[in-house]
Formats: structure tokens, C-alpha cells, sequence
């Protein structure tokens, strides 16, 4: 079932109501899912837990009231950044927001991610390692590392972005 997840106890899933979701008083179940969600594969973005939150309520879709909700529940509780690209970045606990983060992979503690998933520091620390490689075509070696054997055109165009921001920050 969608109600499961690798970071979430059991016994938190088990404490999730769809029914009670807008109600005021379901504000610290959200909080404390968003917080365990943000603490275990964070650095991560606010419409990734949002949308990880809708999933383990059975929403199929994740509107903007559940994003309202999820913001009510967990804006004050965590730092957070705004990206270059306008994502909001939630950071875990104790965690200071920064330009770059090393990247990490295409699953963290199990739970599978897709590039549009990964934040926009980690995707310019995925940069700046290709770039310290010294490989002759970066592009390629970004694409490698996040799993996609064929390139769209606008992925492309964003790897060469970050690729291009990463050249312009000397570290």
C-alpha cells in the first residue's frame, strides 16, 4: 500500500487520518511526519514532503491546501532556503542551509527519488564533483550518476546550467 514508508515509524502511519487532515488540532501528526521525513532524507524539497505527507493520506494529488497544511504544520519547526530555480528547501535539524550539498544518490535509506526530486544545492554539489573529475564531458557524467541513459533536451539544458553556475563559483 502507499501508506507505508521506510523513515516513518508504524505506529505514526497508523495514527494518520485523511478525515482529519484540515483540522486544526491534526496540525502536530503532520509536523511530526514532515519532521521525521525532513530529519532522515533531508536536505529535501517542501513539494517532495509535501507530496510524500498526500501519498501517505491516500491523496492522490497533492493541491495547494495540503501544501498549506503541511507549510502550517512545518514552517516554523525547520530551517528552510529558497533555491535559485524558487524551490523551497527544508533542511533537518541542526543542519545549517547551504550553496551545496554532496550528492547522494538516487535512493536515500530506501526511499527511491527522481531527479526533479533532489534539491537544488545537491544538485549543484552533484555538479561540482563531475566538475572536479576533470571528465570531458560533464553532461554525460552528471546523467550517468543520476540514472538517465537518454537526456531530454530540457534536462540537458539544466545540467549544463548547474554545470555553468558551478564554473562561476570557484570553491
Amino acid at each position: 500500500s502507499e501508506r507505508q514508508s521506510n523513515v516513518i515509524p508504524q505506529a505514526v502511519i497508523e495514527k494518520l487520518s485523511a478525515r482529519r487532515f484540515y483540522d486544526k488540532e491534526y496540525l502536530p501528526v503532520i509536523e511530526l511526519v514532515a519532521g521525521k521525513l525532513i530529519d532522515s532524507l533531508g536536505p529535501i524539497t517542501f513539494i517532495n514532503v509535501s507530496t510524500k505527507i498526500a501519498r501517505l493520506h491516500s491523496f492522490q494529488r497533492t493541491g495547494a491546501q495540503i501544501k498549506k497544511q503541511v507549510w502550517a504544520a512545518i514552517s516554523k519547526k525547520r530551517r528552510h532556503s529558497k533555491s535559485p530555480n524558487k524551490e523551497v528547501v527544508l533542511w533537518p535539524e541542526g543542519s545549517e542551509p547551504s550553496e551545496f550539498v554532496q550528492f547522494r544518490g538516487m535512493e536515500i535509506k530506501g526511499e527511491v527519488r527522481a531527479w526533479k526530486d533532489v534539491p537544488y544545492p545537491e544538485k549543484l554539489g552533484l555538479a561540482q564533483t563531475v566538475l572536479k573529475s576533470g571528465t570531458s564531458d560533464p553532461v554525460n557524467s552528471m546523467a550517468i550518476m543520476i540514472g538517465l541513459g537518454r537526456l531530454k533536451q530540457a534536462t540537458k539544458e539544466e545540467l549544463q546550467q548547474l554545470l555553468d553556475v558551478c564554473t562561476h563559483i570557484k570553491t
